[in-house]
């Protein structure tokens, strides 16, 4: 063999050894992505319990107290989007709760909202029979066994949300919720009023024409009210909304803090603002805000989440020297509903 033949020979069987010697090496680890932990900066839920677990998506939970007593509605449905019922709960401690009434009016209800007067418990919720089909009915009992015949209270396709008293009027929100692919521009959010929580007239569009979705009003000093909406598209950033009497111009502004399924609350001097959010690894979780003429400033979280985990919805009661909270998550599996306590913060 000469010197020529014989080094591609020498060149092929190292290139087969190099290949073998790379086959039985072991594989490069793949560097670990570290699990976010709590933000130690926050104040974090404790004695997080399930209270129902009953369904494939227990989700969008509503909270209230009325006459000495605990109430809370939710959706037992089948998927986030899916068929599904509405099931109202009651307990005296906030620890055992009974279901004293199921809502099944067609093929989904959802969004139900529960709103207390001394005398009287109204509840609000939708019924979707069809994609097309979607329409918002009330019921209300004076003695919390007996409820009325559900009635039509808004305009076909129209959602009710966060009703609530001030200075003798009920106030809420209506957004019109239309979800096919062309429907931002025809969407809207209104300011609505009711004297008798059963008819309500329309204040004001507080905003419309780019995906305007849920959104929660909190009344200022001098009757000023602030309007929190949610975009359903477009942006994750939430706006807030401001405006003085009559509520007829509004001033927007976006405030880079995400606004879905939020709440307003106020306890012993210090309103409290509930609402998704999203942190890292967009690991979703219930965040609670302190609230201060516009200013939100972070307080208290629920337990993270999966990745585009599904939770939120957050209420809360008064118990002692905390809030009971009660709101949905998925960081143990399938969408539950669960109560916490957060301590009070000190005003």
């Amino acid at each position: 063999m000469t010197l020529n033949r014989f080094l591609p020979c020498c060149g092929l069987a190292a290139l087969i050894t190099l290949a073998a010697v790379a086959a039985d090496a072991p594989p490069v680890p793949k560097p670990k992505t570290a699990t976010p932990k709590p933000d130690p900066h926050l104040v974090q839920a404790t004695d997080v319990k399930p209270i129902a677990i009953d369904g494939e998506h227990n989700g969008f939970p509503v909270m209230t107290r009325w006459k000495g007593q605990l109430w809370i509605a939710y959706r037992r449905a089948t998927a986030h989007v899916g068929t599904g019922d509405l099931i109202l709960l009651r307990s005296t401690d906030g620890e055992k709760w009974n279901e004293v009434k199921k809502f099944d009016m067609g093929n989904d209800d959802r969004n139900c909202q529960l709103l207390a007067t001394p005398d009287r418990l109204f509840i609000y919720h939708a019924v979707s029979r069809k994609r097309t089909d979607y329409q918002t009915y009330v019921s209300h009992t004076d003695d919390g066994e007996k409820w009325s015949e559900p009635q039509e209270c808004l305009e076909t396709q129209f959602n009710l949300w966060k009703p609530f008293e001030h200075k003798g009027r009920f106030y809420a929100n209506s957004h019109l919720k239309l979800d096919s692919s062309s429907s931002g521009p025809k969407r809207m959010s209104r300011l609505m009023t009711s004297t008798d929580g059963l008819k309500w007239e329309q204040v004001s569009i507080v905003r419309q024409g780019n995906w305007e979705s849920e959104t929660t009003f909190i009344f200022g000093e001098n009757e000023h009210l602030y309007a929190l909406l949610r975009q359903k598209y477009g942006t994750m950033t939430g706006f807030i909304l401001e405006s003085d009497p009559p509520y007829q111009t509004w001033v927007e502004k976006a405030v880079g803090v995400h606004f879905s399924g939020h709440a307003v609350r106020e306890f012993r001097g210090v309103t409290y603002v509930f609402s998704r959010h999203y942190g890292q690894q967009n690991r979703p979780s219930t965040m609670i805000y302190t609230w201060d003429k516009g200013t939100l400033t972070p307080y208290a979280q629920t337990p993270l989440n999966p990745p585009r985990g599904d939770c939120g919805y957050c209420e809360a009661v008064e118990m002692g020297d905390d809030m009971l909270i009660c709101f949905y998550s998925s960081h143990e599996g399938n969408p539950k509903i669960y109560t916490a306590r957060v301590p009070l913060k000190k005003s």
